[in-house]
């Protein structure tokens, strides 16, 4: 995935609340980001945060606490992978929401309530309660689910440095096991031989139940990796190749380094991470007998999830990623994680915010995210994408842009607007007048005619955003069967059988 400054600065303050420039610099580098001061000052702005001293800081933060927070961290600055930071993220918003429906208050009181008591203040979750008692009334029944939810949590903390438990484990082998320089050599034996006696105590302990001679340890290393090995997933592989000469910033490989399969080394203030050179090569034979059998079947299976997740997200506008996760298990059979739907997403140039994947142009705003989910919340049935179906609403969409350009209506004006409106199956001449007065733009009648017979046009064809991906004639076909169907009498208060979610006589009982 492609991060940029504002991702590091953003997602690094949100669980250290403040840190040095150098360190926010060396993270950049880690990211492989270009550190310069045009850039710098466009990503402050945009993640909210200004100097201090030589720090830089969130700008939620009061400056009269900042030295308060400096004095209270406990321990070293560590580098994190941004993909751990995303979850920490997402953590922190799904429990914001659960205090929300718990406590009935809106979520950006929910949220400070979770980031001030854990995350800036690294307090127990076993008092949790009786902070929230202060303010708000508690039945036991509600604290006892306070309690069962937020007791599994591993907050990142400021004090902490932004580390959770697993983190520290990380930092405390990292302290036992570095070596001060990379080895010249690089096999198995050359680097037990760099090691300080501790280290390799450790690791022969940890492998044989005892101290073997280093040609002994290296061949027991070796013998228990080939098993492994076997198990290993093809992501496995790729992801141990990856590690070689790379920061260590992940905790999935502690257990690694304690068999010695994996090694730490010292280079410009940065742990890296060593294969030696045996494992190395098994890895990479291991990894062409992959790529000789599933690189076609690869590419194939790649073609289709892609495919797959752009139309859901063309299909609906904006979609949550957990229903994008149950839409593809439900329907088609794949189960992806949220992180590497994430990925197919970023590659495909989808924009995401708040959980929520976006079709071009996206919202600007939470606000605007809430105003396109309160929408679409008025239907619950997504619609099956099927991608036989691709080239034809593609060529639609192509021919409606062509021809709307053709209006002679500005590019920097409201032509973005206007997509939008078509995909929410608004494009009518209120919506239309009410755009151009916003944005104090003017259109002749014939413009606005021309637009507005575009949209006539395809309006019954063209999936709704709206309506979950469904276009008007679906709907209306939909409800005709309905009615057409022996039932019995709706009530004026039950739900409407058109499936829009409102009670009947709200809908097609008025």
């Amino acid at each position: 995935m492609n991060y940029r400054l504002y991702d590091v600065l953003y997602l690094y303050l949100e669980v250290l609340g403040i840190a040095p420039i150098e360190f926010f610099k060396k993270a950049s580098q880690i990211e492989g980001i270009k550190w310069n001061e045009k850039e710098l000052k466009k990503a402050m702005k945009d993640a909210h945060c200004s100097f201090y001293k030589e720090y830089i800081y969130s700008d939620e933060i009061d400056t009269e606490y900042l030295d308060n927070i400096l004095e209270e961290r406990q321990g070293k600055y560590m580098f994190f992978s941004l993909k751990d930071l995303i979850k920490s993220y997402n953590e922190n918003i799904d429990a914001a929401k659960f205090l929300k429906s718990i406590l009935n208050v809106n979520y950006e009181t929910a949220l400070l309530l979770v980031m001030n008591f854990f995350v800036a203040n690294n307090k127990d979750a076993k008092y949790f309660p009786a902070f929230l008692r202060r303010d708000y009334s508690l039945t036991k029944k509600k604290e006892e689910k306070i309690l069962e939810y937020f007791g599994k949590i591993d907050f990142r903390t400021w004090e902490n440095c932004g580390k959770t438990k697993k983190d520290m484990e990380r930092e405390e082998m990292m302290n036992l096991m570095t070596m001060k320089t990379e080895p010249e050599e690089k096999s198995l034996e050359d680097i037990l031989n760099h090691l300080s006696k501790n280290v390799y105590k450790t690791i022969s302990f940890t492998v044989a139940g005892c101290e073997l001679p280093k040609e002994e340890l290296a061949s027991e290393i070796l013998k228990n990796f080939t098993k492994t090995l076997q198990e290993y997933s093809e992501e496995q592989i790729f992801t141990l190749l990856d590690l070689n000469h790379q920061v260590f910033l992940d905790n999935e490989f502690l257990d690694d380094l304690m068999v010695g399969y994996v090694y730490l080394y010292e280079e410009d203030g940065f742990v890296k991470c060593l294969l030696p050179s045996e494992i190395e090569t098994l890895l990479i034979e291991k990894c062409s007998e992959f790529k000789e059998l599933n690189l076609e079947e690869r590419d194939k299976k790649m073609w289709v999830l892609s495919h797959l997740v752009m139309q859901y997200v063309y299909y609906n506008g904006l979609i949550e990623d957990k229903m994008l996760q149950k839409l593809l298990k439900e329907n088609h059979d794949i189960e992806l994680s949220i992180e590497e739907i994430d990925e197919i997403s970023k590659q495909l140039e989808n924009e995401k915010l708040d959980h929520y994947y976006f079709f071009t142009p996206p919202p600007r705003t939470i606000n605007e995210v809430k105003g396109l989910i309160g929408l679409k919340e008025r239907f619950q049935e997504y619609k099956k994408v099927n991608l036989e179906d691709e080239d034809k609403y593609y060529a639609m969409e192509e021919d409606f842009l062509m021809s709307l350009r053709k209006c002679n209506v500005k590019e920097n004006s409201i032509l973005p607007e206007i997509h939008m409106l078509f995909h929410l199956g608004l494009l009518n001449e209120k919506y239309l007048k009410k755009l151009m007065k916003d944005n104090e733009v003017k259109l002749s009648n014939s413009q606005i005619k021309e637009i507005l017979a575009l949209a006539s046009k395809y309006e019954r064809d063209i999936p709704i955003w709206s309506m979950n991906g469904f276009n008007q004639k679906e709907r209306s076909l939909d409800f005709f069967l309905k009615q057409e169907e022996p039932k019995k009498k709706v009530g004026r208060n039950e739900p409407c059988p058109c499936g829009s979610g409102r009670k009947y006589k709200q809908c097609c009982g008025r």
